[in-house]
């Protein structure tokens, strides 16, 4: 604190008075203007009764506008107040338009104790341009040390982030109090207090408290986030992550602790921070809107928006670069506020889209247009200085109250949304293990039915001749050989020989792809004709490209058993196999002249038709059959062909 005088230089170019003359002169200058005032003046007094008094500052203020932006120096400051020209100020609102106006304040305490009280006044408002306060007492006028937010920063004198004056009032004593306020500027928040040390430090400590809380819970809110997406390997939440980081950084900017604490030696962070966190906040919001939702085609245009949104707000980001090196833009953030602006509105329209096309529930964009709402409330409300505090503070806050919401319930969401994508996969899953189970228990006893069939199969061909044989050999023990029982037993032999190779072929499946598939199936029709009674012939119009392996060896065995049961069934004299591609599909057909069945009865679901359909509806094909007693069997079946 520095004691200042009244400027002399007017009566030092008539009077060359010494040290001593000089301080009489300035004594009896205060004494003429302190009885002016209590004289020509009713504004009543602060009284200070003792230490822990709450003081209503706002009962006794008066001010005065000066047309010109500049500071104006104590001895005019006086004159003006001793013309009368100061005024109470009627309904007085917290948010005042200085237009590049200085404005002056003016009130007077008296303390009625037997201790001097210091008392504080404090105006919340962290980026005040300039701020000087004067007092006078009996003995002199004091000087407090002038305040602004990017050079002379309120913490240096008081240690608060907003700008605080401590002013120590004499025992018994009336002391009278300007306030010089500079700001440029269209809206200024006059929120001015008066206070005992005592209730001075206390509210600093709530208001510490609220910060403390307020960031803790944010960053709790971080750790769960950067948590739950890296064991979900959600990697977009962290996107949402910086969000809330870059959240927390513009409220310390904001509330004046980021100039405080972190970067006071930083003059381009000072006069930036604000509209550069924005700036980046919102960028981390949009990439989170762009790699979290899941677009539908009807939507795919606004994740589209979202990523030309976020392009062009990182283009303006590359003009605080510009800034940093070369200067100049000295209101850019102004600029940048309202496009951010506009685009964030956009953005809730844009949310409300996707919840009414069901890509985002309802409440998602509710969340979001809290901040907006809150924004416009500020900037269209205007509360008087006598609100409740309780309503004032709300108000003032009603932005980062929103934000709070909105992070709250969009956590919500990314926490429910991954959880019922989790529950989703595990119950896919466990429905894959029980098909994969009953696909299993399937798959076995289809390989024992044909194992039991195949056994069925040896006995009737092989047992028979082996038994026939068996006679044969028996009869001639002990009897000539004829020519004719040899005759015999070489036609048992043969028949044998011919089973035995019949079913080779049957159930041989050769190594198959694309290029060999029409030649295996030929080769399998010609060997099955040279070992059965039957005719079989075939019209193949199928060339087999991009068909892979798998398929080719399917399609494979659905010919082999159309002819094999054809042939062990139908007692068929003729077999006509037709293969042909329609569009994207490839037919198949088998028809025989054989003793045909009744397809609704139970033979029709006989274990060779069984295994037909269950290869063909792995393929996700069709299968028809068509069949008469007496009168043949035609069996058709479409299987789809991507070339």
């Amino acid at each position: 604190m520095t004691i200042f005088k009244i400027p002399l230089e007017l009566y030092q170019q008539n009077f060359q008075f010494g040290e001593q003359k000089i301080m009489k002169i300035n004594h009896f200058f205060i004494g003429v203007f302190l009885l002016l005032s209590s004289i020509g003046y009713t504004q009543q007094p602060i009284i200070l009764n003792s230490m822990e008094d709450e003081v209503h500052l706002y009962d006794h203020i008066s001010i005065y506008y000066h047309n010109d932006w500049k500071k104006i120096p104590i001895d005019t400051i006086i004159n003006i107040h001793t013309k009368g020209e100061f005024y109470k100020p009627k309904n007085q609102r917290l948010y005042i338009q200085p237009q590049s106006r200085t404005m002056l304040l003016h009130f007077r305490i008296k303390n009625t104790t037997t201790t001097d009280i210091p008392t504080y006044l404090t105006l919340s408002n962290s980026y005040l341009n300039y701020g000087k306060v004067y007092y006078l007492s009996k003995q002199d006028t004091t000087a407090l040390k002038e305040i602004s937010f990017y050079q002379n920063f309120p913490f240096r004198s008081v240690n608060y982030r907003h700008p605080a004056w401590k002013i120590n009032i004499p025992t018994a004593e009336m002391v009278e109090v300007f306030l010089e306020v500079v700001d440029n500027e269209t809206r200024t928040r006059l929120d001015l207090k008066l206070e005992t040390e005592q209730h001075f430090f206390r509210k600093i400590e709530l208001e510490y408290l609220r910060t403390g809380l307020f960031i803790g819970f944010l960053l709790i809110l971080i750790f769960a986030l950067s948590i739950f997406g890296s064991i979900q390997k959600e990697y977009s939440i962290f996107f949402y992550c910086l969000y809330i980081i870059l959240v927390c950084i513009e409220y310390l900017a904001a509330k004046g602790i980021g100039i405080q604490f972190l970067w006071w030696e930083q003059p381009f962070i000072i006069k930036n921070m604000r509209s550069m966190s924005q700036c980046l906040a919102f960028i981390s919001a949009g990439c989170f809107y762009i790699y979290f939702y899941n677009y539908t085609k009807k939507t795919k245009w606004i994740q589209y928006f979202f990523i030309g949104s976020v392009l062009i707000v990182s283009l303006v980001l590359g003009l605080y670069l510009y800034k940093y090196l070369f200067g100049g833009l000295v209101r850019l953030y102004v600029y940048v506020w309202a496009l951010l602006q506009v685009l964030v509105i956009i953005f809730v329209v844009l949310h409300a889209i996707l919840g009414y096309r069901k890509v985002l529930p309802y409440y998602l964009g509710i969340a979001f247009s809290l901040p907006i709402i809150g924004i416009l409330i500020q900037l269209f409300s205007n509360p008087s200085v006598y609100d409740p505090k309780l309503y004032i503070w709300v108000l003032s806050n009603l932005f980062y109250i929103g934000v709070t919401i909105e992070i709250i319930v969009v956590t919500y969401f990314i926490l429910s949304s991954v959880i019922r994508s989790q529950l989703r996969y595990n119950t896919l899953k466990k429905e894959a293990n029980v098909l994969k189970i009953n696909f299993q228990e399937q798959i076995l006893h289809t390989r024992i039915e044909a194992e039991n069939n195949m056994v069925n199969d040896v006995h009737d061909s092989f047992g028979s001749n082996l038994a026939i044989l068996k006679m044969s050999l028996l009869s001639l023990k002990e009897k000539e050989v004829t020519t004719a029982q040899l005759d015999h037993i070489e036609t048992v032999l043969d028949n044998f020989n011919k089973e035995y190779r019949y079913i080779l072929n049957s159930k041989f499946s050769p190594t198959i792809n694309s290029e060999s598939l029409i030649s295996q199936i030929k080769n399998l029709v010609k060997k099955l004709d040279e070992l059965s009674t039957t005719k079989i012939t075939s019209d193949i119009q199928f060339s087999g490209k991009y068909l892979d392996e798998l398929n080719c060896l399917s399609i494979y065995k659905i010919i082999s058993e159309l002819l094999t049961n054809g042939i062990k069934h139908a007692k068929a004299e003729h077999i006509l196999l037709a293969v042909n591609q329609k569009s994207k599909t490839i037919s198949i057909q088998a028809k025989d002249d054989g003793v045909g069945f009744n397809t609704k009865k139970q033979n029709s679901g006989s274990f060779g038709l069984k295994s037909l359909k269950e290869r063909v509806k792995l393929l996700s094909g069709d299968m028809e059959i068509d069949s008469k007693i007496n009168k043949g069997t035609t069996i058709t079946i479409a299987l789809p062909y991507e070339q």
